[in-house]
């Protein structure tokens, strides 16, 4: 449970599992971990709870990738200070610039470089018109944006049930396509 982890009575590591793919490693998303919010709470310093768990994989670990549910912000606080890049995936409206403006805010918190948080537009829906303006003309909030986006696709809603890789179960779909020009616009961003 992860009141052990944060407890010290287990790792993070301890939690690990291999999974079907080469390289690859995941820490379920078991119950235990939607209360990772409260345990956040009750640490003397919330802000440095997820960088502490992660700091005794660093050698076994190239890459760690957070996903953070938005509605739970102690959790998403202490997941951005443990970050060396902040991903954020954006639905164009007024909504997605609040939600941009906090994060810059909670990025200014943890020292964290403006050029570390990158927006993208996600759930492009073509038949939006609101989506097809913040892709033709980004909003000037926005000057980060990365030109990448994913698309509203049924493929990416089935990787939740056939528990694969978009680009594994529907090559070629436009999906898979943008997650791969997602994934070479960061490459080329750090380069």
């Amino acid at each position: 449970r992860m009141v052990n982890v944060l407890a010290g009575r287990v790792t993070l590591a301890d939690q690990i599992i291999t999974s079907d793919y080469a390289n690859l490693a995941v820490v379920p998303g078991r119950w235990a971990y939607r209360n990772l919010e409260q345990l956040i709470n009750g640490a003397a310093d919330s802000m440095r709870v997820v960088k502490a768990l992660l700091k005794p994989l660093a050698d076994d670990y190239d890459l760690v990738v957070l996903d953070s549910p938005a509605d739970e912000p102690k959790l998403v606080d202490s997941v951005i200070c443990a970050a060396d890049l902040v991903l954020v995936p954006l639905i164009p409206g007024p909504e997605a610039i609040a939600g941009w403006q906090q994060v810059q805010d909670i990025c200014k918190t943890c020292q964290i470089s403006p050029d570390q948080a990158l927006p993208f537009l996600n759930m492009i829906d073509y038949r939006i018109s609101l989506h097809r303006q913040w892709l033709e003309l980004p909003p000037t909030e926005l000057p980060q944006l990365l030109a990448s986006y994913i698309p509203f696709a049924n493929a990416v809603e089935r990787m939740s049930v056939t528990r694969r890789p978009v680009a594994e179960h529907d090559v070629g779909d436009l999906a898979a396509d943008a997650y791969q020009g997602l994934w070479q616009e960061l490459n080329d961003y750090f380069r």
